[in-house]
């Protein structure tokens, strides 16, 4: 996981879509200003790839001990996911952030359960709210997919992450339930408010390309 600063750029431009855009359930969420949120593309791979060229930053954002994130590394996050978002910039459709939300990493999650993992923002966009941007939007979408909480492990030395996830969960659960495995703090956050009505079967806008 690591961090943005939280605070959302405005625009006064009009947003394009690109890809499926990910629907938002409360106007804070609407998908808007210089960043956008739709799900992963295959033909984003080679950009996000390109963001994590070092075994260092890859052991923070998921573990893993390889020299790099690699194509392969990244498609069994996205086929484990539940779902996977990408961030892009509207002036350029460009990638600028992904995450992906997942209960198969932790798989002793209790039922209803959903773990914000692998959240990576490309070095030209840190600290202008990206990472902000697919938390909210990643909240949105455990709501719809019907889940009743969201929870998100930092290695204790990323202080940029856990700064993120205290002001996003708000919840700290490290040692307070079995299934935190150990070595990370963990946060959870429940929603206060959720929509039913948004829970079924909702589609995303088609890119028209």
């Amino acid at each position: 996981m690591m961090l943005e600063t939280p605070i959302a750029e405005k625009s006064s431009e009009p947003a394009k879509d690109a890809g499926h855009i990910v629907a938002s359930l409360s106007p804070p969420l609407v998908p808007s200003g210089r960043f956008r949120v739709r799900e992963y593309l295959p033909t984003d791979a080679a950009t996000i790839c390109s963001w994590v060229q070092d075994s260092e930053t890859l052991k923070i954002i998921s573990g893993n001990d390889a020299e790099s994130l690699s194509p392969e590394i990244l498609a069994e996050w996205n086929t484990t996911a539940v779902i996977s978002l990408v961030a892009f910039e509207v002036s350029t459709s460009k990638p600028v952030g992904y995450c992906t939300l997942s209960s198969a990493d932790n798989p002793q999650l209790p039922p209803l359960h959903i773990e914000l993992c692998h959240l990576i923002v490309a070095p030209t966009t840190r600290h202008i709210s990206v990472g902000s941007q697919l938390c909210d939007t990643a909240e949105s979408v455990g709501i719809e997919r019907g889940f009743i909480a969201g929870c998100a492990r930092v290695l204790p030395t990323n202080l940029f992450a856990l700064k993120l996830a205290m002001l996003k969960c708000g919840e700290e659960i490290t040692g307070k339930e079995a299934w935190a495995t150990p070595g990370f703090r963990w946060f959870r956050k429940i929603p206060r408010q959720q929509n039913p009505a948004a829970n079924t079967n909702q589609q995303l806008p088609q890119h028209d390309n």
